[in-house]
């Protein structure tokens, strides 16, 4: 387990202490990579499989897909449903009507649309409804009480490994049912393998939270992230990153500005720095 501590660097998330929010907290677990599915197997060991499933991450139709499946329902030569399929891009199945209307490429089989029947809009409405199949996902696990599988159909994982929730998490969220999600990060699998490697060529023991061996306040480390050299650096790539430690650097610490440059699904954003300076941190920038 980390020895990090937000407590220590007055980090407090107001949003899962505010007594406005109604849903369930975020409970995230950042793991070796490698490593990930041995934490799904010690949930499910100390808790068993009538309490622990994986959420499902369900498998909407595409394109070419539904109408392989719509073409072959309908009694298609598969040669031609296959032709027809590979004609289409990668696109949601609900476009199919108007990618025939709209692209170039797709020309000359609008100008035969018609001895297909209802191919094209059969497919289409395979869009929303239909779910080709589920599959888990990289994070999600649900854990509850006994009761667990009868409120929740569950079936076994494609590899069979774990039970897998008929549902994705937003399903599991308005059921109200407890997720963790088991992050599996590949920058922990790197830094446990750079330090088996040091071990093995140097036979130096290196323990990243050992404040001795990797200090908390090294000048350098607050150096190169105060002038927003970071590219490559984990956490700290990206240009929300950039520009927040650019801002931290007089006006918070270094710490603090990992934490609130959050990505959103179309861009970035900046949330304001609320967390006291520390005085390791400025007597570091000050060269002390």
């Amino acid at each position: 387990m980390a020895t990090a501590n937000p407590l220590q660097h007055r980090l407090l998330f107001e949003r899962f202490l505010s007594e406005r929010r109604s849903s369930l907290p975020d409970i995230d677990i950042d793991v070796e990579s490698v490593r990930r599915l041995e934490v799904y197997d010690r949930i499910i060991e100390r808790f068993g499989t009538d309490r622990v499933a994986v959420t499902g991450m369900p498998d909407t139709y595409r394109a070419r897909h539904a109408l392989r499946d719509t073409g072959f329902a309908l009694g298609i030569a598969p040669q031609t449903v296959d032709k027809v399929a590979k004609s289409f891009p990668h696109i949601r199945a609900c476009d199919i009507t108007s990618a025939l209307a709209e692209l170039l490429e797709l020309r000359q089989l609008a100008a035969e649309a018609g001895q297909f029947g209802p191919l094209w809009e059969l497919g289409e409405g395979l869009d929303a409804p239909a779910t080709r199949h589920g599959d888990a996902p990289p994070c999600g696990v649900i854990l509850s009480n006994r009761f667990l599988l009868e409120r929740l159909p569950v079936q076994p994982t494609p590899g069979g490994q774990y039970p897998m929730a008929q549902g994705d998490k937003e399903d599991v969220e308005d059921l109200g049912l407890l997720k963790l999600d088991v992050l599996g990060v590949r920058m922990q699998s790197a830094m446990a393998y750079a330090v088996r490697e040091i071990h093995r060529v140097t036979g130096k023991d290196i323990d990243l939270d050992n404040n001795q061996q990797v200090p908390l306040d090294d000048f350098w480390a607050f150096k190169l992230t105060q002038g927003s050299d970071t590219i490559g650096l984990f956490q700290l790539d990206s240009v929300s990153s950039s520009v927040v430690l650019r801002y931290a650097s007089c006006r918070s610490t270094c710490h603090a500005s990992t934490v609130f440059s959050r990505p959103e699904a179309k861009n970035r954003v900046m949330l304001p720095l609320r967390a006291a300076p520390e005085p390791n941190a400025l007597a570091a920038r000050g060269g002390g």
